[in-house]
């Protein structure tokens, strides 16, 4: 009985190796891609998300929900009248570094200005904005970026 010769690989051997290769692919490409992009959109979604739930609150409140953006985090410090209002929303720290900084308040319709233009309506406790013109951009990474128009409060 003579030895079989053998000249190539099974087809059990070609896909097992196919498989492998692929699965080192995979994780070699997840490696190297660059997540900062990702991570940049994700931080904006979530601070235009904050922002329309604080401008909700300013409103409801009759004015004053403030917001102090930094490049490390955002919180959302209350403008007190008198009122015994305490804000709902809880500040938090950046997953991605912010490339601007910017604090306003929402008055009762909305608007946004510097906290130094609220105004109360004659005795109601209800602040306006006196001054409320422009808009505040905030960039996150590379072409990330969230414009709010202080005029109307809309988040872009």
């Amino acid at each position: 009985m003579q030895p079989s010769s053998r000249y190539g690989f099974t087809l059990l051997e070609i896909v097992s190796v196919l498989v492998i290769l692929g699965i080192t692919a995979f994780f070699a490409v997840s490696a190297f891609m660059d997540n900062d992009a990702a991570t940049a959109y994700a931080e904006r979604d979530r601070l235009v998300s904050s922002l329309i739930h604080a401008r909700a609150q300013g409103m409801a409140a009759g004015g004053g929900q403030c917001v102090d953006i930094g490049a490390e985090g955002v919180s959302f410090p209350m403008k007190d009248q008198g009122r015994q209002t305490a804000s709902l929303l809880k500040g938090y720290a950046f997953s991605a570094k912010a490339t601007g900084t910017a604090n306003f308040c929402f008055d009762a319709a909305g608007a946004a200005c510097p906290s130094a233009s609220l105004t109360p309506y004659q005795d109601t406790g209800i602040l306006y904005c006196s001054a409320s013109s422009g808009q505040t951009s905030i960039g996150f990474g590379s072409g990330a970026t969230l414009t709010l128009y202080n005029a109307t409060g809309f988040v872009q």
